[in-house]
């Protein structure tokens, strides 16, 4: 990704959100070259994580999410999106769809950037109990959020 860009994402499910980035195999720190925020999200911060919707509530709307990036020192390649909800939205062969639309800015609190980002790749569906993997191997930190009754799903 380049510049300030956002990512608005359909989905039939509030969920959860974490982001992983890093550069080449070295690991990108999430402040200050590279920021996440949810439109109408509850940012946790125990977990470090946007929560779409509370809990026990239900969300069916689109919402936007915004990854942004400080590029003033070169570009920010291999960043990893992942999406972890209740596995109650994965039954049957049947899994929680979600579409990512990239957008711009477009100049939104002054912030302009011509750009569209290119759309993300799925890469996959994570099982339950189990949790996104680095570039390097080492699993994402669960951020209190991975692990029984959760599934996930990821992209690049």
């Amino acid at each position: 990704m380049f510049g300030n860009r956002g990512f608005c994402l359909n989905t039939l499910f509030g969920s959860i959100l974490a982001l992983a980035g890093w550069v080449g195999n070295g690991r990108v720190l999430a402040e200050p070259t590279l920021q996440i925020y949810l439109e109408g999200g509850l940012y946790d911060t125990a977990t470090q994580s946007w929560y779409l919707a509370p809990p026990g509530s239900s969300a069916g709307e689109p919402f936007r999410l915004w990854i942004i990036g400080d590029t003033s020192k070169g570009p920010i390649e291999e960043v990893r999106l992942s999406m972890a909800y209740s596995s109650i939205y994965r039954a049957n062969g049947v899994d929680l769809a979600v579409t990512i639309t990239p957008t711009t800015t477009g100049g939104l609190f002054g912030f302009t950037d011509p750009s569209t980002p290119p759309p993300p790749t799925f890469l996959q569906y994570g099982a339950e109990g189990t949790q996104p993997v680095l570039g390097d191997g080492s699993p994402l930190p669960a951020h209190g959020i991975y692990g029984e009754g959760v599934v996930w799903q990821e992209w690049l």
